[in-house]
């Protein structure tokens, strides 16, 4: 506004003064004044300015003394009592799980050793992982001696097998297991004035498949055939160890978890010999167990289970049925120490190859019939501080029926099946240290005693306590161990008029590693002496071999 008025005025009185030059011709010699005297500015001078909005500050003051909760956020603290009736159906599904590609690391690790005594060892083992599964197979051979020393048992013993299992909260399994233990009896030669040792073979052969649930209801179930075969390699010396004989099993078991509380479990299977599947022994076990309590506190769990078989092979006849409590009790007595109670009735079963595993200097032509152990109970407590654990318990066994051996006129071994109890203690030690060096050893106290009969009834070749040590060292590029076992003086009649000798079993081994693919390894067994668990069938003495393990 005031700039317009200014040019205005200006341009006014430049125009009057042109006026009045043209009016006077006498020229004036003063320079006009341009600057107004005086002069009056009319209107109104308004002047706008944009408002700015800034972000209200906030945090700098001191906070409310009494902060007031709204209603709707206050917390509950009346007593929580649903009507579960009006709510839906709860349905809960478990997690799926994927399919796991690799279980176990590609692996691959061959050893072998080779000492004197003609002592030798083979071993081979290989994990695969094969599409959404695994792979696993092994061989292991051992080899001692000569299968017809006349003065010390040698065998030639090989076993392997493979298995596939898939992977997934489903797992499928196909497992397939094979045996050939071929072995000398320079207990018979030395009996019967034989020229030469007789030898024995016995071959099994096992395969089965398998499914396993992981789910929220784990499950298990199983079953399997097994085709086991003895015979005399010498026909002419057939009548020392007696004929050959082959033995068929089937078997099958599965179990059980429902509401992660309760456990079924349910088996059996029949043996047959000499090609009559299943006519010989037909046996089976069943059972139920509730678990109450909470993990982390006291925990119970009782049960029942029904043990059942039956025997009637040309070799002798039997049978025997019995009903026991399951029982598995565990209370925690502090931070280190747990006491357990626990009552395990179960079916130990064996076929023909099991059965000479357990004895492979026994009688041909055996009655095979299984263990029945109405009461396998065990009470105790266990420490546990840091690296050291401590366990002590008291177990008692009563059983029906019982596998025992006596010793025959023909230096064989003849089987027998009786009603025995055995009772004793234990107590077991376990240390680890920080470098890893770590330290075991146990000891077992137990009477046994053939229920049936009167008078002193034990049984025979049962030792009357073991123990056992070991310990281990690594270091940077492998490991040093040492194990011992101890077995005392046995009964060697039931009468306990003679005795077995005492034996014990003292091995050390060594491995270093002179790359990260190659070890050499060694291995030091009996060191403690003569080692003859059967009478008339002694170990040869002192072996040490060595040789190499390449790992993949």
């Amino acid at each position: 506004m005031v700039a317009p008025i200014r040019s205005a005025l200006v341009l006014f009185l430049l125009g009057a003064a042109s006026a009045a030059s043209a009016q006077d011709p006498t020229p004036d010699p003063r320079v006009p004044s341009l600057t107004p005297r005086e002069f009056e500015i009319r209107g109104d001078v308004r002047v706008a300015l944009p408002q700015i909005e800034r972000q209200p500050l906030s945090g700098f003051g001191p906070p409310p003394r009494n902060y007031v909760v709204p209603a709707d956020r206050a917390a509950v603290t009346a007593a929580y009592d649903p009507d579960l009736a009006d709510l839906p159906a709860l349905v809960l599904a478990p997690p799926s799980q994927p399919d796991a590609d690799i279980l176990v690391p590609e692996r691959l690790r061959a050893e072998g050793t080779y000492g004197n005594s003609a002592a030798r060892t083979g071993r081979f083992n290989l994990a695969l992982p094969v599409a959404s599964g695994q792979l696993l197979a092994d061989a292991d051979y051992d080899g001692l001696g000569a299968s017809d020393d006349a003065d010390e048992v040698g065998f030639d013993r090989l076993s392997g097998g493979a298995s596939i299992r898939t992977g997934g909260a489903v797992q499928f399994e196909l497992f397939g297991r094979g045996l050939f233990d071929r072995y000398g009896l320079p207990g018979i030669r030395e009996r019967q004035n034989l020229t030469s040792t007789p030898i024995r073979s016995l071959t099994q052969f096992e395969g089965g498949v398998g499914v396993e649930g992981l789910g929220a209801t784990p499950f298990l179930l199983q079953a399997r055939y097994s085709a086991d075969r003895l015979e005399p390699e010498n026909a002419s010396l057939m009548s020392g160890i007696g004929e050959d004989q082959s033995a068929g099993q089937v078997d099958a078991r599965g179990e059980i978890t429902l509401f992660d509380r309760v456990r079924v479990d349910a088996g059996g299977g029949v043996i047959g010999l000499d090609g009559g599947l299943g006519q010989d022994v037909q046996y089976g076990a069943a059972g139920a167990a509730i678990r109450l309590g909470r993990p982390g506190g006291p925990e119970l769990t009782l049960g029942a289970r029904g043990l059942a078989y039956t025997v009637a092979s040309g070799a002798g006849d039997g049978d025997a049925t019995a009903i026991a409590p399951i029982v598995d009790l565990s209370i925690p007595a502090g931070p280190t120490i747990r006491l357990f109670a626990s009552n395990d009735p179960m079916l130990v079963t064996r076929g023909l190859a099991d059965h000479f595993q357990v004895n492979p200097f026994a009688t041909a032509q055996p009655v095979l019939a299984p263990d029945v152990l109405r009461v396998n109970a065990r009470a105790g407590a266990e420490i546990t501080n840091g690296p050291v654990r401590l366990r002590g318990f008291a177990h008692y066994v009563e059983a029906p029926t019982w596998l025992v051996f006596d010793r025959s006129g023909d230096g064989l071994f003849i089987e027998g099946y009786e009603s025995v109890r055995v009772q004793g203690v234990t107590a077991e030690a376990a240390i680890v240290s920080r470098s890893g060096i770590s330290f075991e050893a146990g000891v077992t106290l137990r009477e046994s005693r053939i229920s049936d009969s009167g008078g002193v009834n034990v049984i025979p070749f049962y030792a009357p306590n073991t123990a056992r040590a070991g310990v281990q060292v690594p270091f940077s590029r492998g490991r040093l161990a040492l194990t011992a076992y101890r077995v005392a003086e046995r009964p060697a009649d039931r009468a306990d008029r003679t005795s077995a000798p005492a034996y014990g079993v003292l091995s050390a081994d060594a491995r270093f590693d002179i790359a990260s693919m190659i070890s050499v390894v060694a291995q030091a067994d009996r060191l403690a002496g003569t080692v003859e668990e059967w009478p008339g069938y002694r170990l040869p003495g002192t072996t040490v071999r060595a040789g190499l393990r390449v790992t993949l």
